[in-house]
């Protein structure tokens, strides 16, 4: 179901071969930086969206049911990703790593 902005959204469970998958498109409502320099971004705040509240819901309800099979979800970015600037010091973006911080801590 399209978004108020007619924007198409998809999300979905499925099961393949005794798995549960969970296929997000989590990128439409990923709060993003309008710095030009994303390192330089200071912790966000609790309003900063991750997944938005349809995600979310559809993720609380994946959890609240034990199927007894194992799960894994996809997504188009990366939750957990090594990232390092030119001279190897940790770099910062705003598409990696569950950015905003507030969305992957669950408050």
């Amino acid at each position: 179901m399209p978004v108020a902005q007619d924007i198409s959204v998809y999300f979905t469970t499925f099961t393949y071969g005794g798995v549960d998958f969970v296929l997000l498109e989590d990128r439409e409502f990923k709060t993003g930086s309008d710095q030009k320099n994303p390192a330089s971004t200071a912790i966000p705040s609790e309003s900063l969206q991750l997944l938005g509240a349809r995600r979310e819901a559809l993720l609380q309800q994946v959890v609240d049911v034990d199927t007894g099979r194992p799960r894994v979800v996809l997504t188009q970015s990366l939750y957990g990703c090594l990232l390092t600037t030119g001279d190897g010091r940790p770099g910062k973006n705003q598409d990696s790593n569950g950015w905003p911080p507030a969305g992957r801590a669950g408050r």
